[in-house]
């Protein structure tokens, strides 16, 4: 298990002091500190649930990712202590945000649907609106998180 973060340890005993069992527990069970794998990704843990769940935070330190972000409620046991990446190992973001790496996505599927002739530029403009919708959704959901 790697140590990825120092941790001081009065203020985090003081801490635990006053949080509930299941926080207790889950500390113990995954030290805060520690880099752990999730899904083949390797973050750190930033939060433990009263629900009995672990939140995590995937910034692109550790391995590569498509964009730093948090994934909530995560089940303990499918958290896993690791080691720190390798030098050859990749690792850094793609793109800044959800945002970068949506548009991303749109310009792809924008520059497919063109090459392929599959619709007129009255779609693509229709198109264009559903993503700037749907990209409207995603941030307001992404602020709404933090």
């Amino acid at each position: 298990m790697a140590i990825c973060r120092e941790v001081k340890r009065n203020a985090l005993n003081e801490w635990l002091a006053t949080q509930p069992a299941i926080i207790k527990e889950l500390c113990l069970r995954l030290p805060i500190g520690r880099l752990y794998s999730f899904r083949g990704m390797k973050g750190e843990i930033q939060a433990y649930n009263e629900d009995g769940t672990v939140t995590m935070v995937f910034t692109g330190e550790w391995c590569e990712v498509a964009y730093p972000h948090k994934e909530y409620n995560l089940n303990p046991s499918e958290v896993i202590a690791c080691d720190l990446p390798l030098p050859s190992d990749p690792v850094g973001a793609k793109f800044e945000g959800v945002s970068e790496w949506f548009d991303g996505m749109v310009e792809n599927v924008e520059k497919y649907t063109q090459r392929r002739h599959l619709m007129g530029k009255k779609r693509i403009d229709s198109i264009r609106c559903e993503v700037d919708r749907i990209r409207e959704i995603l941030e307001q959901d992404i602020n709404f998180k933090r």
